[in-house]
């Protein structure tokens, strides 16, 4: 419950644990906010989030998301969220990704006599991951969001650039604001299971 409350109250992050013994479920979200376009406005304070829109077509290093992660002037949240996809649906799955790479291609090539090489590649990745799902693997529908909480509107400008700053520092992730779902996003980066069936 703590960890809700310091989320939608900055001003309490160094608060102790004891100070939230006797919050009530209902207490840990936010008095009152307002959920803009771009930005999302509560109790002690302002957030942004975004939502991952592309990783990297390469490789990527078991550091990637380090300047995300790490330390700086505003209070950060990094979410990863997955859900594993049954072997029906991750077959179906890939075997879309392999016939709109092939369609891709095949488009290019009639208008410049040849796919373009990513084409190439994106069409290898998906057999690849087909291979693997036929061996036993498993496929995985995930996304990355990220939220930065500002003490007020004036710190918002400075929050968006540091937030900017980390994401460019990844080398490769791209990240976009969670337009018109910034509320939606700041709860599902929240530390805590929520059950909506349970009456408080």
């Amino acid at each position: 419950m703590a960890s809700g409350r310091v989320a939608y109250d900055p001003a309490v992050f160094n608060a102790r644990a004891r100070e939230f013994e006797d919050l009530s479920w209902a207490e840990c979200g936010p008095q009152a906010a307002d959920d803009g376009w771009e930005e999302y406005a509560h109790d002690g304070g302002v957030s942004i989030s975004w939502v991952l829109r592309e990783m990297p077509r390469r490789p990527i290093a078991y550091s990637v998301l380090l300047p995300l992660m790490a330390p700086g002037r505003f209070q950060r949240r990094i979410t990863l969220a997955y859900r594993v996809l049954d072997p029906y649906e991750g077959e179906a799955v890939l075997e879309r990704e392999i016939s709109h790479a092939h369609q891709r291609a095949q488009a290019t090539a009639e208008v410049k006599g040849r796919a373009k090489w990513s084409q190439k590649a994106d069409t290898q990745r998906a057999e690849q991951a087909a291979a693997q799902v036929a061996g036993g693997a498993q496929v995985v529908d995930w996304t990355l969001m990220v939220t930065a909480t500002a003490r007020s509107a004036a710190e918002l400008p400075a929050a968006r650039q540091e937030l900017e700053r980390a994401v460019k520092a990844t080398r490769g992730i791209r990240m976009r604001p969670a337009y018109g779902a910034q509320a939606a996003v700041f709860a599902a980066g929240l530390p805590l299971g929520y059950n909506p069936l349970v009456k408080d």
